[in-house]
């Protein structure tokens, strides 16, 4: 704890701020951007896996929605296996999208 104590700077009211080289400030934005392509490369991969855990998930329910459908004997409602079956039909038919027209 007192090494934190010991690294922080202590500036009094009225003390001027350093000023930094061109050189230092020209690193530090070098730096920067090179961290901010890093975590560009980061996000990316994190976008990634979210699309494919996405898809694990999908592919689960449909696996449930259909085991429901199985079972549909001992579940009797037929409005519950009736949304059920829209959901599958949902899930593995892309509505249709209307042409559109090229100017």
């Amino acid at each position: 704890m007192e090494e934190k104590e010991n690294k922080k700077v202590k500036l009094k009211t009225g003390d001027a701020p350093e000023k930094i080289s061109y050189e230092r400030l020209k690193q530090l934005f070098d730096e920067s951007r090179q961290q901010i392509g890093q975590m560009e490369a980061y996000i990316e991969q994190l976008h990634t896996r979210i699309s494919q855990m996405s898809d694990v998930i999908e592919s689960k329910r449909l696996d449930y929605l259909f085991k429901v459908l199985e079972n549909s004997i001992i579940i009797k409602d037929a409005e519950f296996i009736t949304r059920t079956v829209d959901e599958i039909k949902a899930a593995l038919f892309a509505p249709e999208q209307p042409e559109q027209v090229k100017a």
